[in-house]
């Protein structure tokens, strides 16, 4: 697979591929042709299916492969033969061969990105994810499943098929699991260094590739991706190898730590805030004398700058998931501690409805698991992904959303 954003692989990307000959694998598979008739997409959705139920990977199609001196195709990229007509067609009718031809539905989905070359053609790239819902087989005749290795895509043996099933039960339990995990050790302060105690908002990215098979990210090249990302919107921060990967922290007192990230060997990252969104007590501008619901004062959390830090934060670390090595799809858990009884105010302003009971906005738990997400793409804007879990925020407020978007889903700076 190409570690790039799909949207960042151009022409030149590809002639650097052909120019170092970078032969085909597990994840990268060139094609001459895109399958034109009916009776060539068994091979097609094979291909798909083969990629899907093993780690996912890229197929670019308008490849010619180099040949041996027996005529057979090498692996390896000679040039562009590119894919010539109507593009957004061919791209439009594969797509429906996809989505109705595999069984169970690829999630997440296939994705074709269409490169202009200089010939006037084009490359298209296939960008076929890992599949959390794996088996995958066609809905045709041939009920086999298949999977691609090293050497090309085979059928699954029974054995191979009953571990597929096995582990796709398992995958959400296996990834829920592991953010309990963490949160139990970050509640009780194992931490990876002390924490100041306090409002706490905690982010776990979770790559469906670590809990999948076995992942152990190069500790040296991880360091150098990763150690410029500062924890959420502090001003500096130290860097540091530890037991499970590369620690970034801000620097507090002796004792206690304002916020840090932890890469794990695995991918999964875990960053905490414990310092910006500390509960204030301010006077009720809603107060009503006399009335035993309604309180002279209220606790409050600035929500909107813990969005604005969380869409901040996100945005930072999906940027460098290519560049580490990390391909989609990927979970986003997001956990809030310590607003019990709180009331989230929006950029400094206390709103709602006037003598209304207070006890109808403050948050009634102490611990928020927001709802989680699915990451498909990495270049979907954070705002766009964060957005349920921080509608849920406000929900859990007793606000119907997310009070700092605009009417197209956007964020509002």
């Amino acid at each position: 697979m190409i570690d790039l954003p799909i949207k960042e692989i151009d022409e030149k990307v590809i002639l650097e591929y052909i120019n170092r000959q970078v032969m085909e694998d597990k994840t990268l598979d060139y094609k001459r042709d895109l399958p034109e008739a009916k009776e060539n997409y068994k091979e097609f959705l094979k291909d798909v299916t083969s990629f899907a139920n093993a780690l996912g990977g890229d197929i670019l199609y308008g490849i010619e492969e180099a040949i041996d001196f027996e005529g057979k195709n090498t692996g390896k990229p000679q040039s562009i033969c590119g894919i010539s007509g109507n593009v957004d067609q061919v791209i439009s009718r594969l797509e429906n061969v996809i989505r109705d031809s595999i069984d169970p539905r690829l999630t997440p989905g296939a994705r074709f990105w269409p490169i202009p070359c200089s010939n006037g053609s084009h490359v298209i790239l296939l960008r076929i994810p890992q599949s959390w819902s794996r088996p995958h087989m066609l809905k045709t005749r041939d009920s086999r499943f298949w999977v691609r290795n090293s050497n090309g895509k085979h059928a699954m043996d029974a054995r191979e098929i009953r571990a597929a099933f096995q582990l796709s039960g398992q995958i959400p339990e296996r990834i829920r699991r592991f953010r309990d995990e963490r949160l139990s050790r970050i509640f009780s302060g194992d931490t990876p260094i002390p924490l100041r105690h306090g409002v706490q908002v905690i982010m776990h990215l979770i790559p469906l590739s670590s809990v999948l098979e076995p992942v152990n990210l190069d500790m040296v090249d991880l360091m150098h991706n990763v150690g410029s990302i500062t924890p959420f919107c502090f001003n500096g921060h130290n860097s540091r190898f530890n037991i499970d990967g590369v620690l970034n922290y801000t620097v507090g007192n002796v004792e206690a730590c304002p916020g840090y990230i932890q890469f794990f060997r695995s991918g999964v990252i875990e960053a905490v805030d414990a310092y910006h969104f500390q509960a204030k007590e301010l006077a009720n501008p809603y107060y009503v004398d006399h009335n035993p619901l309604s309180h002279p004062r209220i606790s409050v959390v600035d929500g909107h700058r813990i969005c604005q830090e969380i869409i901040d934060a996100l945005g930072n670390l999906l940027e460098r998931m290519p560049i580490v090595g990390i391909n989609p799809p990927l979970y986003l858990f997001i956990t809030c501690r310590g607003l019990g009884g709180s009331v989230l105010i929006d950029n400094r302003r206390i709103e709602y409805e006037e003598g209304s009971q207070t006890g109808n906005y403050q948050i009634n738990q102490d611990v928020l698991l927001l709802p989680d997400v699915q990451i498909d793409d990495f270049s979907v804007p954070a705002d766009v992904v964060a957005r349920p879990a921080l509608d849920a925020l406000w929900q859990a407020a007793g606000r119907a959303f997310c009070p700092n978007y605009d009417e197209n889903g956007r964020w509002k700076n």
